[in-house]
């Protein structure tokens, strides 16, 4: 992402380095996966990483995602190539709001390998809507093979959930 997305919690900023998407969700609201999810992971000036949640609904309009749209157009047909450009994907599009104060925060790890620990996990409330093609889309080509991109929602273990409500 190009310099300048910032995520600010508890006088802390922290500066986005990347987002993606994982079809289905990776977490769970009221026992429901949505059928994807965006991760904007952060990281502050102390290397600390932060990752933003936001789901992906289907719009029950059935209407679709500009930015989504961006996304799914320039995406590239090949493992390890990029098309789109730092400045093609304004991140603050695809977000449901400009402040997002209603959400869950936990401390967890990232959940792809090696699924480091300590980092910081927000996951928005509010969720972002996009057209049903659009969702079969990324859920396409997110797949591997056949093969999901998610892992299945891990216990809390002695986590505590945290909530934070307008």
């Amino acid at each position: 992402m190009a310099p300048g997305s910032t995520m600010e919690f508890k006088g802390q900023n922290y500066y986005l380095q990347q987002f993606h998407f994982h079809a289905d969700s990776k977490h769970i609201a009221n026992d429901i996966h949505e059928p994807a999810e965006m991760h904007f992971v952060h990281m502050n000036s102390r290397g600390e990483l932060a990752v933003l949640g936001v789901f992906i609904e289907e719009d029950p309009k059935d209407k679709p995602n500009s930015e989504i749209a961006t996304i799914l157009e320039l995406a590239p047909d090949e493992v390890g190539k990029n098309n789109i450009s730092q400045n093609t994907v304004k991140a603050d599009k695809l977000l449901p709001d400009k402040t997002i104060d209603a959400f869950w925060y936990y401390n967890g790890s990232l959940t792809t390998p090696l699924c480091t620990e300590g980092v910081k996990w927000y996951v928005a409330k509010q969720h972002i809507q996009t057209s049903h093609d659009q969702i079969a889309g990324l859920k396409a080509l997110l797949q591997h093979h056949g093969v999901p991109n998610y892992r299945p929602t891990q216990p809390l273990n002695d986590r505590v959930l945290y909530e934070s409500t307008k």
